[in-house]
């Protein structure tokens, strides 16, 4: 990692670490040289704080952040979480207590962006959150986007819009926002039928779309499913199961499409 450009930020559950976004991530430091889990010398990323006994287990993730570009980064789901810690875990043991004081200690920052293709014109996915996100779509000859991500999504991931949106026009890819509500149902069955519709023109202007919302399970998958059961005229559960098998996390809210498409 360029430390002159990019650094490590923390948040989660406590207030200490941000409270996820109320106020959001706080930033980390880097700590002095020493040896590694990888057996060289070199720096960690730290952050020092003060919990109470009813703060703890807690979740919580790592961001990263690229000054040059201004994007934030955050480790994909699932969630870190406190209880994953062991006390002993060989000469690399993961807490350390020492006069009361709990030493975390961490590696391999996650922040992967795999999609799917959903024959015939489909890809599914997660939000891309970086410059190299939006290369890797372009090098997968993906030519538009449908983000149904929220402005809440964006404030929780710390999406910086504007310049996603640039990266997207530097790499020729046209990019649609149709906002739909996660874990929401009423918001399901108003927008899926239009976001299907704007799937639709996509396919039909550039030849394949992604659609992805902010893990690619949920919002996304409906909206793959709404698009080839009301646009490609495919039955309610093939559509389902075509979505399953080729997106293997994908968990639409099946009670929402039967009710529109049933």
């Amino acid at each position: 990692m360029d430390s002159s450009q990019q650094s490590i930020f923390l948040t989660g559950d406590p207030i200490q670490i941000g409270a996820w976004f109320r106020p959001g991530p706080v930033p980390m430091s880097l700590g002095p040289k020493r040896i590694v889990h990888t057996e060289v010398e070199g720096k960690a990323w730290e952050f020092d704080c003060i919990l109470r006994f009813d703060q703890i287990p807690f979740d919580y993730r790592y961001v990263l952040f690229d000054a040059k570009t201004g994007l934030f980064t955050w480790e994909r789901e699932p969630n870190r979480s406190s209880l994953n810690h062991r006390v002993k875990c060989g000469s690399y043991a993961s807490v350390t207590v020492i006069n009361g004081c709990v030493e975390f200690r961490d590696t391999n920052f996650v922040a992967g962006f795999e999609f799917d293709f959903c024959p015939p014109s489909l890809f599914i996915g997660p939000y891309p959150q970086s410059a190299s996100d939006i290369q890797k779509l372009a090098q997968s000859g993906i030519k538009s986007v449908l983000n149904v991500q929220t402005d809440e999504d964006f404030s929780h991931r710390q999406v910086n819009w504007n310049a996603m949106e640039s990266q997207y026009k530097l790499n020729g890819i046209h990019v649609v926002r149709y906002p739909i509500q996660d874990f929401d149902r009423q918001s399901l069955l108003e927008r899926l039928p239009q976001a299907a519709q704007i799937v639709s023109e996509l396919v039909e202007q550039y030849g394949t779309v992604l659609i992805h919302c902010t893990a690619g399970m949920g919002r996304a998958t409906a909206v793959a499913v709404a698009y080839l059961v009301s646009c490609c005229g495919w039955k309610l559960d093939h559509a389902l199961s075509h979505v399953k098998f080729h997106r293997n996390v994908a968990a639409p809210n099946e009670p929402a499409l039967r009710q529109l498409y049933s």
